[in-house]
């Protein structure tokens, strides 16, 4: 039978269930926040008030670690988290736009505490140089020399798009002539 040819009781018995679905309130779940029931809250119904959210890792809640700043006259060093992941990447990004557009005179992205990155820390360091080359300002990645941060970058061919350095050191004799010319 095609849907055309439905009788006025099956149409009837459908329009009865939708009426039913609308008289449903959402609950929220008080440990995530969100909605629970099948139909989540309408526009003209006001959300609800969250007052305290948290993630959760394994039942335990995780802080979101941001990048440490240290800026010189030469350039801003931005020093990753021990884990960049979803959790964080948007955070690390905004802080290497910000010493960017604040007017930094060369960026130095450090990654060797890290110890676990997926494709977040890709995308910071590689939206990092594009808003360098657009503002002319020299960039260097200080990669781990070795373990799964260093295998992550090079599987995904981050040496041949930006400058890599084996510490911080490295990174500053290298960007001497250029902020110094």
């Amino acid at each position: 039978m095609r849907a055309s040819e439905a009788t006025n009781s099956e149409q009837s018995e459908a329009n009865a269930m939708i009426g039913n679905m609308s008289d449903r309130r959402p609950t929220l779940d008080p440990l995530f926040q969100v909605s629970s029931s099948f139909g989540a809250y309408s526009r003209s119904e006001a959300p609800p008030d969250v007052t305290h959210v948290r993630n959760l890792t394994l039942g335990r809640a995780m802080e979101l670690g941001a990048a440490r700043v240290e800026t010189t006259p030469t350039c801003g060093t931005l020093s990753f988290p021990a884990e960049v992941d979803l959790s964080n990447g948007e955070a690390i990004l905004d802080q290497a736009l910000g010493l960017l557009d604040s007017g930094a005179p060369a960026l130095i992205l450090d990654l060797s505490d890290c110890t676990f990155c997926d494709s977040n820390a890709l995308n910071v360091i590689l939206r990092s140089q594009m808003r360098a080359t657009e503002l002319g300002v020299p960039m260097w990645v200080v990669l781990p020399p070795r373990g799964i941060v260093r295998r992550v970058a090079e599987v995904a061919g981050l040496p041949r798009r930006v400058a890599i350095a084996p510490d911080v050191a490295t990174a500053r004799e290298a960007l001497a002539p250029v902020t110094h010319a």
